[in-house]
């Protein structure tokens, strides 16, 4: 047992013990998700973190705790009523899925370092250079705590597990190695993944010549016009599942038996003797079993990678959908903004097509007028028929100019807000084919982009549509003012000379009954645009419908993704689990065939050496045991402790269990 501990800590592969107690009876339980945004220099931006409320027992009022700020429930209806930090739900046996944004500093804090054939360099500057480059993402843990060890106050840290990706393009890079982790080349791209353990290696109080645990990650590459993807750092407070840390579980009786041991060195001389008649059906057998080890380690290992590269995809694609129900949110809100608009333009040319009818109707009568004054032979011309008709037509231009002008305010107000939505979505699918290098390759993005430029082109047409009702505005409103002022100057200058009117009224009925005609022509062409504006509102009513629908259609999407990246999520930790297991597993059993090996060969030299070995060997390791290691057993039973501690990243109410993640996102670097 000691010598499996003593070899098990100097390789590297820290196993921590676990305590078996019973566990309490929780009224639901909170997995939080935090997702902090960090920008290329390491400046945390943004933080919004996902919870989901567990509800075991159904229950229909939750009582939860969360110091969150603009809290919203993002998948389904169940409401809340929030008093500082008390959220009371109306579950009604329902799950809780809520979000909110977060100003707390992180437990872990990520640094970025980036250099150039060997020299520092701003990653703005190294965008699109060649050379040797070098990136160094560096950890520090923040969550320290005063533990007390062997009567000795220490400062331990919450052991935080950090697991590093990103993908680099082989265009791009090649040569590509990383610190600790594993690269993965797919021949187009390579996988990187890196490990570290801020904090660990003070709180274990190890010398760097008897272990090295990393805090840092570093990748090196040969770069060619320099330009990295987003790097996503998985953060969790645990070391190693539970299944893998009974190693430890004997401890305490091994302290109390180092004097059996130490007494017991005599009797392993006299069974040196014995054992070396087995060594040799032991030897045969555990290479058997050795290489079929390997075959079961191999296949596990390989199933584990191509999984890993699956749930990455299955993790891009739930983020995306975030992405897309904005997108169609943004669409909806277009379209039903449109809708809205054209229901003003609508009523503001009912307007219009009352004043032409009404014009129309009045140069109707004026005709009429004069010729009933023709037929009267009246010798006096009526005085006011001048005054009347600048009146009328003043007024008339004047009530076209107001009209004309209010429905075109209101149609480039709905225009300026289309074109910012056009561009917003324009943005949007930029940033999707920016962070999705694949995309044309990418059914999922594809689809994605190909629904985003399809709402694009429904504004565009929308835009269309505007810039000809406001054209057709402009030609209506100048050709109506051109054709009442050119009637009105026309009876005005028939009007300077009484005599010549009286000779020429039949002319100026003519003119009249042209008049009246022409508007009875605008009356009609607007009686026809207005019946067309009708259409449209009725078309831009079904866009509405359809971008609703559209958005309720990605939202249910967006649940289908979440719950098929939860369910990888499992799939993916069951498999590092068995990976894990079998590789340790396979390790071991290389160690025992060399062991078998060496037994076999050294088992006469061990039986002649054992007087030596029990004065020199065995009291050294009791002393070991009863001193460092004993101090080692503590410190890593207090840190499993301060792991399962670790339960929520906000709060958490005491009569509910918590389990709490963190995942830095590092924007990349472009040119």
């Amino acid at each position: 047992m000691n010598k499996k501990i003593i070899t098990k800590l100097t390789s590297g592969a820290l196993l921590f013990t676990m305590l078996t107690y019973t566990l309490p009876v929780f009224a639901y339980t909170k997995d939080e998700t935090v997702y902090t945004k960090i920008d290329v220099n390491g400046k945390n931006y943004s933080t919004i973190v996902n919870s989901h409320i567990k509800n075991r027992n159904k229950e229909r009022i939750i009582n939860d705790l969360s110091d969150l700020i603009n809290v919203k429930n993002v998948n389904g209806d169940e409401e809340f009523s929030q008093s500082g930090n008390s959220l009371i739900w109306k579950a009604d046996g329902a799950d809780i899925y809520y979000q909110g944004e977060s100003n707390k500093s992180l437990p872990i804090e990520c640094s970025l370092k980036y250099e150039l054939d060997g020299k520092a360099i701003s990653p703005e500057e190294l965008a699109g250079k060649s050379g040797k480059v070098k990136i160094t993402i560096e950890y520090s843990n923040k969550d320290a705590h005063l533990v007390n060890i062997n009567g000795k106050d220490e400062i331990l840290y919450t052991p935080f597990t950090i697991v590093l990706g990103t993908i680099l393009d082989n265009t791009n890079f090649r040569n590509i190695e990383v610190s600790t982790g594993r690269v993965i080349d797919d021949g187009t791209k390579t996988f990187v993944i890196g490990i570290a353990f801020p904090g660990l290696k003070e709180s274990l109080n190890l010398a760097d010549d008897k272990i090295d645990i990393p805090n840092k990650i570093e990748i090196t590459a040969d770069s060619e016009n320099f330009q990295t993807t987003t790097m996503a750092s998985f953060v969790t407070p645990k070391i190693i599942e539970e299944s893998d840390l009974s190693i430890l579980n004997d401890l305490d009786d091994m302290y109390s038996n180092v004097n059996t041991l130490e007494s017991s060195g005599k009797q392993l001389e006299d069974g040196a003797n014995a054992l070396k008649n087995g060594t040799d059906t032991f030897l045969e057998k555990s290479k058997e079993f050795n290489n079929a080890m390997k075959q079961v380690s191999s296949g596990t290992n390989n199933a584990l990678e191509g999984y890993i590269s699956l749930d990455d995809g299955i993790k891009v694609l739930n983020d995306s959908t975030f992405e897309l129900v904005d997108g169609a949110k943004t669409l909806s809100d277009g379209a039903n903004s449109i809708n809205s608009a054209l229901g003003e333009v609508n009523t503001n040319f009912k307007t219009i097509a009352n004043g032409t009818k009404g014009l129309s109707e009045g140069l109707t009568s004026a005709v009429s007028d004069v010729n009933k004054l023709l037929g009267n032979n009246s010798t006096t011309p009526p005085t006011s028929i001048e005054e009347d008709l600048s009146k009328l037509t003043d007024a008339t231009k004047e009530n076209i100019t107001k009209v004309i002008t209010s429905s075109n305010t209101s149609l480039g107000t709905e225009k300026t807000k289309l074109n910012a939505q056009l561009s917003a979505l324009n943005a949007q699918i930029e940033k999707i084919k920016t962070t999705n290098p694949d995309w044309e390759t990418n059914p999922d993005v594809k689809s994605q982009l190909l629904s985003l430029t399809t709402s694009c082109e429904i504004i565009k047409n929308s835009i269309a549509s505007i810039d000809t009702s406001m054209s057709a505005n402009l030609e209506f409103g100048t050709n109506l003012g051109t054709t009442l002022q050119n009637t009105a100057n026309s009876i005005k200058n028939k009007l300077s000379a009484y005599q010549a009117l009286l000779t020429k009224l039949p002319e100026m009925v003519q003119k009249l009954t042209y008049a009246s005609n022409v508007a009875e022509q605008l009356s009609s062409g607007t009686t026809k645009l207005q019946a067309g504006i009708n259409t449209l509102t009725i078309s831009s009513k079904d866009l509405a419908n359809g971008a609703n629908s559209l958005y309720s259609g990605c939202i249910t999407f967006s649940d289908g993704t979440k719950t098929l990246y939860d369910g990888s999520n499992e799939m993916k930790s069951g498999l590092k689990n068995l990976s894990a297991g079998t590789n340790e597993l396979s390790v071991a059993n290389d160690m025992l065939t060399d062991g078998a090996s060496s037994l076999s060969n050294g088992a006469g030299t061990l039986a002649n050496g054992m007087k030596q070995f029990n004065v020199e060997g065995i009291k050294k390791i009791c002393s070991l045991i009863n001193g460092d290691v004993k101090s080692l057993t503590t410190r890593l039973e207090k840190l499993q402790n301060l792991a399962e501690d670790y339960k929520s990243f906000t709060m958490l109410d005491n009569n509910a269990d918590g389990d709490v993640k963190f995942i830095l996102l590092v924007d990349g670097v472009k040119f």
